[in-house]
């Protein structure tokens, strides 16, 4: 029979085994995955052109006074393009909506960076609200494989409209075409 000493130095140990597995699993994992998620890259020699569908549903938070915030449904429809020029540079154009209660934004373009050793994407896009006027839409997201050619994404944006500034917190999915 061990006693508390050892059983809980037994219980530590196998904890930190587990942990060390877990570890080692998820490095494998993720030196055997990075190499499929290399087709987020525009490299040169591909000639291909891929499309990333991102929706992604949530809540705007708006602050009204010092005290107050506001909080909105929104959700987030954007289709990133990777492609070439015809010079032959790579070329990223990105179109969409974003849509707040009733208002809608239109997303008119854009640039995107996609990280695939740290799994975040980086979205920069300006478009117009329903009146004509200017906005500014800064994407950011954690994604991570969720099966096939999906990854599911976690998401902090800022909508820069004329009014004030909002806080969008989402969640979504992000597919490659």
């Amino acid at each position: 029979m061990l006693n508390t000493t050892s059983r809980k130095k037994a219980i530590l140990a196998s904890g930190i085994i587990a942990v060390a597995v877990a570890l080692a699993a998820l490095v494998a994992y993720s030196a055997c995955v990075g190499n499929a998620q290399a087709s987020f890259n525009a490299d040169s020699s591909v000639a291909t052109i891929h499309t990333v569908t991102i929706d992604a549903k949530g809540y705007a938070f708006q602050r009204i006074d010092e005290e107050t915030l506001k909080q909105l449904k929104a959700e987030t429809h954007l289709t990133v393009t990777i492609g070439r020029k015809e010079d032959g540079t790579p070329c990223v154009d990105v179109t969409g909506s974003v849509k707040v209660n009733e208002a809608v934004y239109a997303i008119q373009s854009g640039t995107a960076v996609f990280g695939t050793k740290r799994h975040i994407l980086y979205i920069r896009c300006e478009g117009v609200d329903e009146q004509g006027n200017k906005i500014t839409l800064k994407f950011s997201a954690v994604y991570f494989w969720w099966g096939g050619k999906a990854y599911a994404l976690r998401s902090k944006a800022l909508l820069q409209t004329a009014d004030k500034p909002m806080l969008l917190l989402q969640r979504g999915i992000a597919r490659i075409a």
